[in-house]
């Protein structure tokens, strides 16, 4: 429809892919006392003025108030667009295109409103079958690392459940290897505050929901996602929101040992080489909080005879234990009757001696 107008873009190329929230048609020098934000403005220019600076505040007006785009046709006011509207469309980043022939306006209007409404009415039949998802995870008692995976599952995009203290506790990268996307994590994930609302955050773009417990805030649940972009898919913040609160019922649902079942989901994957790299396998365990960097790592596999409630959380027995010395370590039973351990250790540090001079 548009297209028999020849439209021709003349600003704002780097925007045209920002959302349409409504068509708006005004020959007001004041629209933005009737916008609200994501509108595209159509306008014959009938009453604009000639003065560069009347144009540089109409622009300004629609910039401030984050109108998605300016369509001006030529033929009752202008025939070609003002050198001075267009230099400020560019100043501001204001999507500015020229339509060289008429087209009904009311056409448009009606066409666009019509997408617009049927895209809502999707979205809306698509938040109930995403709170059905969760809803039904939630009453069965689904596991966190289930919530996360579905999570992925239905984003498409990797998603990571971290701790107050920026550990990954949780994740799900649908397949992609652990070292591009969880190193330096914490530096990382410090960068990226979280919003009020959910919206990207810090320079990757994140996507971020809190995740509570019966203290308060605990955590958080991230979304990857593989573009930048000043608005997010509005499916995906809604599965974010439905998972953050199905993860944040799980946590008030009792106590989780959610690090010790991190903890064993790492050793596991050590012990059974399901690691593409040793890069990633310390990737995995340094963003699980474990140091690796100028530290010596070491494996320890320990079998014991002890079952039932005798053997119940020896793994979390021997966990405390290490931390109340000072060794940084990841403990976690890796089968029945078998505990995985693996310890960093400073390359500067040293055992005690014996008087011999051998380590003791």
């Amino acid at each position: 429809m548009l297209a028999e107008g020849m439209p021709r873009v003349l600003a704002g190329e780097a925007r045209l892919d920002s959302p349409v929230r409504w068509v708006h048609v005004t020959e007001l020098l004041n629209p933005a006392d009737f916008l609200e934000g994501g509108e595209l403005v159509l306008t014959t220019g009938m009453p604009h003025p000639e003065n560069a600076s009347e144009l540089r505040g109409y622009v300004d007006q629609l910039s401030d108030v984050g109108a998605a785009g300016l369509i001006v046709e030529l033929g009752y006011r202008y025939q070609k667009v003002p050198h001075e509207l267009v230099t400020a469309c560019r100043a501001r980043d204001v999507p500015l295109v020229e339509l060289a022939r008429g087209v009904r306006f009311i056409d448009v209007t009606q066409t666009v409103h019509a997408l617009i409404l049927d895209a809502q009415g999707a979205l809306l039949r698509r938040g109930r079958d995403i709170q059905d998802i969760f809803t039904a995870l939630t009453l069965r008692g689904a596991d966190p690392e289930e919530l996360v995976h579905t999570t992925a599952e239905l984003t498409g995009a990797p998603v990571v459940l971290e701790d107050l203290t920026h550990r990954v506790l949780m994740c799900e990268l649908l397949g992609r290897p652990y070292e591009p996307v969880v190193s330096a994590w914490p530096r990382r994930s410090r960068a990226a505050p979280t919003p009020e609302r959910i919206t990207p955050s810090g320079p990757e773009g994140w996507l971020i929901a809190p995740v509570q417990d019966h203290h308060g805030p605990w955590g958080r649940l991230v979304l990857l996602e593989d573009r930048l972009s000043a608005e997010p898919d509005p499916e995906h913040v809604l599965v974010l929101e439905r998972a953050a609160i199905a993860l944040t019922m799980a946590r008030l649902a009792g106590h989780a040992w959610w690090e010790r079942r991190a903890h064993r989901s790492v050793l596991r994957d050590l012990y059974e080489r399901r690691f593409r790299s040793p890069a990633d396998a310390r990737a995995r365990a340094e963003a699980l909080g474990l140091p690796t960097l100028g530290h010596r790592l070491f494996a320890v596999v320990i079998h014991h005879p002890y079952t039932g409630a005798e053997g119940e959380h020896l793994d979390e027995r021997i966990a405390k234990a290490l931390t109340h010395t000072g060794v940084r370590a990841l403990v976690g039973e890796t089968a029945p009757g078998r505990i995985g351990v693996l310890v960093a250790r400073h390359r500067r540090a040293r055992g005690n001696r014996s008087p011999s001079g051998s380590a003791a």
